[in-house]
Formats: structure tokens, C-alpha cells, sequence
């Protein structure tokens, strides 16, 4: 049945991670704190596991089915050390965005944040280092011209005018809540529900759509 054939993909990437990701990643992580450059053919073999992630996550939010499984844990908490410590992680990241969009999915789970505040740790890019800028010296000020300050245009700038949707009250339905709930939770018992139950009408429109090739809208979310 499906739930069998689910759990044992499950179990097919938690042993593609153990014997092939954690491995290779390791190694990288040891070769940058030797201070030895990674040699070409393994920032190639690098890419090529990261881009069959790639491919597989193109059309699926998880790894397995339609919400978060301990298979995308595990994945995501190995490539933590490699988004964490290599050089390349800023590369990769960009070149590779629906791995990089899974592993943030995964680190930012409110039970994740918890496990990782508790242990002192955090996830994502460690932000660069600011080089401290000299302060350059003041070029000196040429005193104006008398006809230049004659020419100079007196009309008054217009006043920016304020947006009057700045002035309206927050919302109370937090959209980022509904996604996690929508990702991570069966849609008609679980997500539709909760979303109807915290809907601000007052803050939100909701419109309800018709598709004209309903037949063809198998995948609810890409």
C-alpha cells in the first residue's frame, strides 16, 4: 500500500545519507580544517550529490510525500555541518536552491529552533566578518559661486506622500503559521481548517477560484 511504499523511501534515504552524504561531507569538513584545498574531482563528486537532491525536491516540498518525515531531518541536520563550516556553502546554496530550501524548511521548525537554542547552536550561513573602513579624509568644501547659488532652482521639493496602507493595524492571522501548518499537515482535516479558523477579515480579502482544467490540478503543492 502507499504507506508501506512511503516508509520504505524513507528508510532508502536515511541509508543514502548515512553511507553517502555524511561520509563525503565529512571528509570536505576535514580537508578545510587541515587547511588542505578539496581536489577537483571531489568538489565534482560534491555537486553531483547535491544536484540529484536538486532534482529529486524540483516537483516535492519533502523527500517523502506531502509533509515533513525524519528523512528530511536527517538530511538536513548533515548538511548543517557542511552550510555551516565550508567556504563553498554560499556557492552551493545559491546554485542548488531546492536542497537549500529544504534544509530551511527543516532548521526553521519551531521544535528545531528549540532543540538548537538548548544546545547553543544555529543554522543557515554564519553571516561574513565586516571589515573595519578606514574613515577617509573630509574632502574640504568649495565655497559656492555667488551666480551658481543665483542658479539654483528655490521651488520646494514635493513631500513624499505616506502610503495609506502603512497606517492600517496588524493583522492577526500570521501568515509564516499557516504555512508551516499547510507544509507539514494533511490540507482538509488539518490546514483548511485552522486557516478558516484564524482568518482576519478585517486585515485579508479571501477569494474562492474555479480552475476551468480542474483534472489537471493533481499537485496541490510544488
Amino acid at each position: 500500500n502507499a504507506e508501506s511504499w512511503e516508509n520504505s523511501l524513507v528508510d532508502a534515504w536515511l541509508d543514502m545519507v548515512s553511507s553517502e552524504a555524511e561520509p563525503l561531507l565529512g571528509h570536505a569538513v576535514r580537508y578545510h580544517y587541515s587547511q588542505v584545498d578539496l581536489p577537483t574531482d571531489f568538489n565534482e563528486t560534491i555537486e553531483g550529490l547535491f544536484q540529484s537532491i536538486d532534482n529529486w525536491l524540483e516537483t516535492r516540498t519533502f523527500l517523502v510525500g506531502e509533509r515533513q518525515t525524519v528523512a528530511d531531518i536527517n538530511l538536513a541536520f548533515t548538511l548543517q555541518i557542511f552550510y555551516r563550516f565550508l567556504p563553498t556553502n554560499e556557492a552551493i546554496s545559491k546554485k542548488f536552491k531546492n536542497v537549500w530550501r529544504l534544509y530551511n524548511t527543516v532548521m526553521q521548525q519551531p521544535k528545531t529552533i528549540e532543540v538548537l537554542r538548548s544546545v547553543g547552536g544555529t543554522f543557515g550561513i554564519p553571516p561574513k566578518a565586516k571589515e573595519e573602513k578606514k574613515p577617509e579624509p573630509k574632502a574640504e568644501k568649495k565655497e559656492k559661486d555667488t551666480h551658481e547659488q543665483d542658479d539654483e532652482d528655490d521651488t520646494p521639493k514635493e513631500e513624499k506622500k505616506a502610503n495609506p496602507l502603512d497606517s492600517l493595524p496588524p493583522s492577526k492571522l500570521v501568515l509564516d503559521a499557516f504555512k508551516r501548518e499547510y507544509s507539514n499537515n494533511d490540507t482538509r482535516s488539518h490546514a483548511a481548517p485552522w486557516f478558516f479558523q484564524n482568518f482576519d477579515s478585517e486585515g485579508y480579502t479571501c477569494f474562492w477560484a474555479n480552475y476551468k482544467y480542474n483534472k489537471e490540478n493533481k499537485m496541490q503543492f510544488m
